[in-house]
């Protein structure tokens, strides 16, 4: 299952939430200055808790784990693996028992279109061409967060270079394959885009968690 909550109502002060925080998030924090940027990273390390408390109930808390050097979140010991995205007012969270990568993007209004384009195949290039001209920048969008999403799965990468998924249908859906990974978007958050790239199953679906919801599961 994918977890997404909007940070908005999240109060960034509560002290409750500080016996949560893995030594990770804690020093991530410490240099962030920016209150919106505090908000959304702590908001992914609770929606990161939740997402365990309800799929590995075991599993201790805060959550333990490192950063490789490209920034990938690599579990201590028999912890699930997980990847964590957040845009405009919103975070998002997967959890996964193989590699996985997640990533969610607000669509701007306008403008930003080469920078979206860069790095597109000529497969990609072409099926966009193909789209009535009002659909191409949000598939544009949707295309930018399976990049993201494939990079974060393989905890390197360079978006600036080509990633060569191709599209397939299964059941009636959408969905892109690059190599063994299987990716696909969801379109649960108007005006969002969000993207998946996983080696093992995709999730279903998307569940949409309130601040409410999280303190009550988490704080009690």
């Amino acid at each position: 299952m994918l977890y997404c909550m909007a940070t908005d109502k999240l109060n960034e002060n509560n002290p409750a939430y500080a016996p949560l925080l893995s030594a990770v998030r804690r020093q991530k924090l410490a240099a962030l200055k920016n209150p919106q940027q505090r908000r959304a990273s702590l908001a992914a390390e609770l929606l990161l808790c939740y997402a365990l408390h309800l799929e590995a109930p075991g599993q201790p808390l805060p959550p333990a784990y490192t950063l490789q050097k490209g920034g990938k979140p690599v579990p201590v010991g028999a912890g699930p693996a997980f990847s964590l995205s957040h845009s405009g007012r919103y975070t998002v969270c997967l959890l996964a028992d193989r590699p996985v990568g997640v990533d969610m993007q607000r669509q701007t209004a306008a403008g930003g279109e080469a920078a979206l384009q860069r790095g597109l195949t000529p497969l990609q290039t072409s099926l966009l061409q193909e789209l009535p001209p009002a659909r191409r920048r949000a598939r544009l969008f949707d295309w930018w967060t399976l990049r993201e999403a494939a990079v974060k799965c393989a905890g390197s990468g360079d978006l600036r270079r080509p990633v060569a998924f191709e599209p397939v249908a299964e059941n009636g859906r959408l969905l892109y394959r690059l190599g063994e990974w299987r990716l696909a978007n969801y379109d649960s958050l108007p005006g969002y885009s969000l993207g998946v790239c996983t080696a093992g199953a995709l999730p279903n679906r998307v569940l949409i968690v309130s601040v409410g919801e999280l303190d009550r599961r988490l704080l009690g």
